[in-house]
């Protein structure tokens, strides 16, 4: 039933699973289909409770309207604004236009309690591990930072948010 939500509670391994990208038989995506949630099972919701008092909300690592934009992409001013509030309200500071080098964001990640990341996402449909999130440019980098890499990161975060396109499908 299309209506119907589909609600996956993974296990171990089958976190790597991007559900949203399954297709059927015809080449149509679940997330086309059925809305799509992610539960977290009981020993997870008992770990976080455990855990929510040693985060710190000031670690939070919060990214909106990196600038310039890599590939050509256009400006997001929704997503610098969306980062401003996020860090408002956890009265941390958000890194914004030039500060949102994939440099900056690298150096904080893995420390951050929180990651909020607002800016263009990109889906590689052939290499999925090439899709990326776009940040500033800077003379090392050039902005992308793929699923690869951030497969290869070690992070603590408790919460962390995609606020970007095509992040829902892959």
């Amino acid at each position: 039933d299309p209506h119907e939500k589909v609600i996956f509670i993974p296990h171990k391994s089958l976190f790597l699973i991007p559900f949203q990208a399954l297709q059927d038989f015809a080449g149509k995506y679940l997330v086309e289909k059925h809305t799509i949630s992610i539960a977290p099972s009981i020993q997870i919701l008992s770990l976080t409770h455990h855990n929510k008092s040693n985060t710190n909300l000031k670690d939070a690592l919060i990214v909106g309207n990196p600038s310039p934009m890599p590939e050509n992409l256009t400006s997001l001013p929704g997503a610098e604004a969306e980062a401003q509030d996020v860090a408002k309200l956890l009265q941390a500071k958000a890194l914004t236009e030039k500060q949102a080098t994939k440099n900056a964001v690298l150096k904080q990640i893995s420390q951050a309690s929180i990651i909020h990341l607002a800016t263009h996402g990109l889906f590689n449909e052939r290499q999925g591990l090439q899709s990326y999130l776009a940040l500033a440019p800077s003379e090392q980098e050039d902005g992308l930072l793929t699923a690869e890499e951030v497969l290869n990161l070690t992070l603590k975060a408790n919460l962390a948010v995609l606020s970007a396109c095509s992040t829902g499908r892959g």
